[in-house]
């Protein structure tokens, strides 16, 4: 794993900061977690990068009447999805390691709630109709499942990661490195902010190249 990112910003040639065994283990351990919670979320990046280029540079070009030449020789500026993660997003994701599978999975949580709640409004219906077929789970048990996933949740909240990982306010997600040149996007990270917000991994890749192909054009 390397952390990424370079010297002015995001906005010049690449540099590799050395990574230590212990932020290798803290990567490894949310890269486990976004595959159990998102399986191939490098396969979707990947191909939303190959379905979306060609027409996002397009619309691009035809918006802006901008094209990537230097004098008479056209600029080549390729899009290349990587491992690792750019340092500043590493720097705030690593206090959380201990959390990542259920950070990623704060969704599933609540649909935890939402389920036990609704099962016990609608136990006595069922009672009545299938008074065979209720299943293991005693009210008092199902109760025990919605309160475990509420405290878990709770404390989800007091630790606000989701927060601090969503606000940071650099772009974490991909870079354009106009020294190279290229564009690079960062799987690992944008797969865990698209859990954490809620859409899908695709759409989060058309906002990315969006952004990074534009500065390449202007």
């Amino acid at each position: 794993m390397t952390l990424d990112w370079g010297r002015d910003r995001h906005y010049a040639e690449t540099s590799l900061d050395g990574a230590t065994q212990s932020d290798n283990r803290l990567y490894d351990r949310w890269v486990s977690a976004l595959e159990r919670a998102q399986p191939d979320s490098k396969g979707a990046v990947t191909r939303a990068k190959d379905k979306w280029n060609i027409i996002i540079r397009d619309r691009l070009r035809n918006e802006t009447a901008l094209r990537l030449t230097i004098g008479e020789r056209a600029q080549s500026v390729p899009i290349r999805v990587v491992d690792g993660l750019p340092e500043p997003f590493f720097r705030v994701i690593e206090q959380f390691a201990d959390f990542a599978w259920a950070i990623l999975n704060e969704a599933t949580l609540r649909d935890v709630v939402r389920g036990t709640e609704y099962m016990g409004e609608i136990r006595p219906f069922v009672q009545h109709r299938w008074p065979k077929q209720l299943g293991p789970a005693a009210p008092a048990e199902i109760r025990r499942v919605c309160e475990t996933a509420k405290a878990w949740i709770a404390l989800l909240e007091d630790i606000r990661a989701v927060d601090k990982i969503v606000g940071i306010n650099e772009d974490v997600l991909g870079a354009y490195f106009y020294n190279v040149p290229e564009v690079r996007i960062y799987w690992v990270a944008i797969g865990i902010v698209a859990r954490l917000i809620g859409v899908s991994i695709e759409s989060l890749v058309v906002v990315i190249l969006a952004h990074e192909l534009g500065h390449a054009y202007t």
